[in-house]
């Protein structure tokens, strides 16, 4: 590039040195004022430039660099005066521009040295960033701002409350999460200011793995810090209020619950009302509370910073009826919630509703390419570990289905199982359940009983039972299978005293399906039986698939002893069933108990021939085999022999035309 800017001429280096400045591609005219070149020589300087092949023609009016390299060499060229005359110089052309670019404005103040331009016009880019539903930007240029130490203390309080606010309707969390907690050792942040900063910076840990305790702190002593700001320290309480952050035991949520009644009682502010009313909802729902439903109560909205709360008070009621399992409802509110957010820009909200909008599907049946969309999100929201952690959830849980028990488990150590205290409660109690089930069905029943007795440490730390619904019934199972019936009988009692007058349908079929448990592991059959079809029952109208075929599995084990015809048919019914969901291992599993009974899964049209097509038992064992399993794990999976497997697999190979099962790995992996 050297020795290109040699060859040419002094005014075709001005306009090229003007526009490294520039940076973007820009117009002859733009260039030429910037280089200070006059209208009758700029198209001769643009001539050498471009046949220099310095500069190129990005469109038909525009000129920059052909890669970033090549401007960034021609910048690294100017003196430090040069530069900083260029900059001022791009400035006082951009200002001719309509509209204002705000962003290379802002960026042009800053390098000249302009800090009350830099301020302006830095704030007014954030600002329409925001505007705009582009929070990653607007944090970005005001977190540069707040760096900068030229920028005087009476505007660091009005751009660090800016930043935190704005952070918190996006979804860039980790940069504005330490540029606060700098902003709170700046000795030009008002002690006002300071417990703003502080609440937002306790808003956003929340979202972050590892950050529930700290954030609760946080916004403690924001709180604390609020005097001044009654509307803001209100907005703290209902955070503090939310029953399903960590460990700590509901009791004392309710006194910030309290708080926010008072609150909403004593404030005419529409928005703020609203705001903790979207809190409220999700707090209550999310424990059962039959008072929600029954008195639901949504305002009309005028402002976007209202139709922002409704949109936040549906997506946070419909997250907490997947716990309760009022899934209908669920729906329609998860509809109008997202559509509330695309309506004004709300990016956090509407992440949060996708979330539900995936566990909502996977206890619906709707699998159909479930596990492809949940990844997909998992892969734009893995930062925001209370979406995250809820998608891992169900992705943990549809691999469980399938008997990938290695990628199941992986997903599910990132649901909070682990570390409950920094977890979303239900999820990490549901990803203690998923984990017993895997280990269970492996017939690993003591490591099943570390994940429930886990599990259920975090419900009676809690203390809200609603959360047991996925739980009870593999802790009953496991309890069983490691011989402590006490523990069973103990569990079920307490579930049954904590669900008692909750709004929780989900969790009384769930007690149902517990009890039947214990009643067939005592050989009480008869009474087993009418407890799974009351479950399964209750299962079915939620609706809830899935877990209905489960329980009229285990009922079906009940009546072999007695009414062989009758279970026959209902495991030939749920080998339909679980295929048509894609629950490969639960419809294998019943297949074999069909084998082992001389039953049989029908065919309506005969067998057919496949030809040169995978059949579907071939299709589960190629993805197996292409999941990288051995013949024997595929055989525990698909409850096969290890002979059948081996000629299945030979099949497979020799009808996709590959030679061994690496080449299938590798043409899976592309």
């Amino acid at each position: 590039m050297a020795e290109r800017l040699a060859a040419l001429p002094v005014t075709a280096t001005r306009l090229v040195q003007a526009a490294a400045v520039l940076g973007a591609p820009a117009s002859a005219e733009l260039l030429g004022a910037v280089a200070a070149i006059g209208e009758g020589r700029v198209r001769a300087a643009l001539t050498h430039a471009l046949t220099g092949h310095v500069l190129h023609e990005v469109d038909a009016r525009s000129y920059g660099f052909r890669h970033a390299l090549a401007r960034q060499a021609v910048y690294d060229t100017l003196s430090g005066p040069d530069r900083q005359q260029l900059h001022n110089r791009a400035v006082e052309a951009l200002l001719q521009v309509e509209p204002l670019p705000l962003v290379q404005l802002a960026e042009h103040s800053e390098r000249a040295g302009q800090t009350a331009a830099w301020l302006r016009f830095g704030e007014a880019a954030a600002d329409r960033a925001a505007e705009r539903g582009d929070a990653g930007t607007a944090t970005t240029l005001l977190q540069r701002l707040l760096r900068d130490p030229a920028v005087p203390a009476a505007d660091v309080d009005r751009l660090a409350v800016k930043l935190g606010e704005v952070a918190h309707r996006g979804l860039d969390q980790h940069d504005p999460t330490e540029a606060l907690e700098r902003l709170l050792s700046d000795r030009r942040l008002s002690v006002s200011a300071r417990g703003e900063v502080r609440l937002f910076r306790g808003l956003l840990l929340i979202r972050q793995a590892g950050g529930v305790e700290e954030a609760r702190a946080e916004i403690e002593r924001a709180v604390a810090d609020l005097d001044e700001r009654p509307d803001l320290a209100a907005r703290g309480a209902a955070v503090l209020g939310l029953p399903y952050l960590g460990t700590t035991p509901l009791s004392e949520f309710t006194p910030w619950l309290d708080l926010v009644d008072r609150c909403r009682e004593a404030t005419d502010d529409r928005e703020l009302n609203l705001s903790l009313y979207a809190n409220q909802l999700g707090s209550k729902m999310h424990t059962g509370d039959p008072s929600v439903l029954a008195s639901l109560d949504f305002p009309p909205v005028s402002t976007p910073g209202e139709l922002r709360q409704l949109a936040r008070a549906h997506c946070n009621l419909a997250d907490a009826l997947t716990t309760t399992g009022h899934l209908d409802l669920c729906g329609d509110f998860l509809r109008d919630g997202l559509r509330f957010a695309a309506e004004c820009g709300a990016p956090f909200v509407a992440s949060t509703a996708q979330a539900t909008r995936v566990r909502l599907d996977w206890l619906t049946g709707r699998w159909d390419g479930l596990a492809d969309r949940a990844q997909t999100l998992l892969d734009s929201y893995r930062d925001l570990f209370p979406v995250a952690s809820e998608l891992c959830l169900v992705l943990g849980s549809l691999a469980a289905a399938r008997g990938e028990w290695a990628e199941a488990t992986s997903h599910l150590t990132e649901t909070g199982a682990f570390a409950p205290e920094e977890s979303i409660a239900p999820v990490a109690i549901a990803g203690c359940a998923a984990l017993a089930w895997t280990m269970l069905a492996q017939d690993e029943v003591t490591r099943a009983c570390v994940d429930v007795d886990r599990g259920v440490a975090i419900v009676r730390a809690k203390g809200v039972w609603v959360w047991a619904t996925e739980l009870g019934p593999v802790a009953v199972a496991t309890f069983l299978a490691a011989g402590r019936e006490t523990d069973a009988e103990t569990l079920i009692a307490e579930i049954a005293a904590g669900v008692a007058g909750r709004d929780a349908p989900m969790a009384v079929a769930a007690l149902a399906q517990c009890r039947a448990r214990l009643a067939e592991a005592r050989g009480q059959l008869d009474v087993a039986v009418a407890l799974y079809r009351e479950a399964a029952d209750r299962y079915s109208e939620l609706p809830a698939p899935y877990l209905t075929a489960l329980v009229a599995e285990r009922e079906a084990a009940c009546l072999l002893p007695t009414e062989h015809e009758k279970a026959s048919e209902i495991l030939s019914s749920l080998v339909d069933t679980f295929d048509a969901l894609g629950a490969t291992r639960d419809a294998a599993r019943c297949r074999h108990l069909l084998r082992s009974i001389g039953g049989g899964k029908p065919s309506r049209r005969g067998r057919r021939g496949y030809g040169n097509e995978l059949s579907p038992r071939e299709q589960e064992v190629a993805r197996l085999l292409a999941a990288g399993h051995t013949n024997r794990k595929i055989a525990d999976v698909l409850f096969l022999s290890p002979r059948t497997v081996e000629q299945h697999a030979a099949r497979v190979l020799r009808k996709l035309g590959v030679s061994s099962r690496a080449e299938l790995q590798a043409e899976d992996l592309a």
